[in-house]
């Protein structure tokens, strides 16, 4: 019975946290400062046991001047980890490798590339129903099938994997745990197909949210992965400054505190 923390709403659980009764807690952290009164990461708070390392991308630049500054915090979060802790991290992002040095227990990297220890191997099979791909590790390989879409996917996939195994899961249970995960809510969730159409809400990606280019490469990826090929319109909310944009091309200023509107399709 571990307890979590999501900043999502997951499909398949009945909330987003729970206190749990078991040794585990599972949090979801970044490197935002904890509060107004401490500008430091906040994960460096959760004293990680085990952590999963997915990406180091600059950002946040009111906390963090240079990438310098964003990598000492990482470093710093390495070097609380305990001697018999485990850092499971993504052997494909170019700044993690280099990092993983500062870990004093031991490292697992994960990813689609061939020197990753824990990665698919032969092709991965896409299709309407999901993701399927054959995954290496230390102990051999096994098919993997995920109800997901997309390389990111699978990545995600390797990482739980990775530290399932090493806290003593076996893999026939991680197997079927993964083939059953439905996601999470707005992170490319299919709304339904009326009349032919594909309804993807993926409102988490905010067009000013920082990974805004990698959300453009990943809905790109699911309509390209689809082996049905249905039209696809993007829903939009217009918002007042697009609205007056429109209104001020025709002349109609006086009617901007007007503007309002449901969603459309364009």
């Amino acid at each position: 019975d571990p307890g979590y923390l999501i900043g999502g709403i997951p499909h398949d659980l009945p909330a987003s946290f729970h206190a749990g009764a078991g040794e585990r807690f599972v949090v979801e952290g970044d490197e935002y400062n904890a509060a107004y009164f401490d500008r430091g990461p906040k994960f460096l708070h959760y004293r990680a046991s085990t952590l999963l390392l997915t990406s180091v991308e600059y950002d946040h630049a009111d906390l963090y001047p240079t990438p310098e500054s964003l990598l000492d915090a990482y470093r710093e979060l390495l070097r609380r980890l305990p001697a018999d802790g485990l850092l499971v991290a993504c052997g494909d992002d170019p700044e993690i490798p280099p990092l993983t040095g500062e870990a004093p227990c031991r490292t697992i990297l994960y990813g689609l590339g061939e020197h990753n220890e824990v990665r698919p191997v032969g092709p991965i099979r896409f299709s309407p129903e999901g993701t399927s791909f054959q995954l290496r590790d230390s102990e051999g390989t096994r098919e993997v099938e995920l109800r997901l879409a997309g390389e990111h996917s699978v990545a995600n996939a390797l990482a739980v994997w990775a530290a399932a195994r090493a806290d003593g899961i076996d893999a026939v249970s991680v197997a079927d745990a993964l083939a059953g995960f439905r996601g999470v809510k707005r992170r490319l969730e299919e709304i339904g197909r009326p009349d032919g159409v594909l309804v993807i809400d993926a409102r988490q990606f905010r067009s000013q949210d920082r990974n805004r280019e990698d959300a453009r490469a990943r809905l790109i990826e699911l309509i390209r992965e689809a082996a049905e090929r249905p039209k696809i319109r993007r829903p939009t909310r217009p918002t007042l400054g697009s609205k007056k944009r429109r209104l001020e091309s025709k002349g109609k200023r006086a009617q901007i505190k007007k503007a309002r509107g449901k969603p459309q399709l364009d």
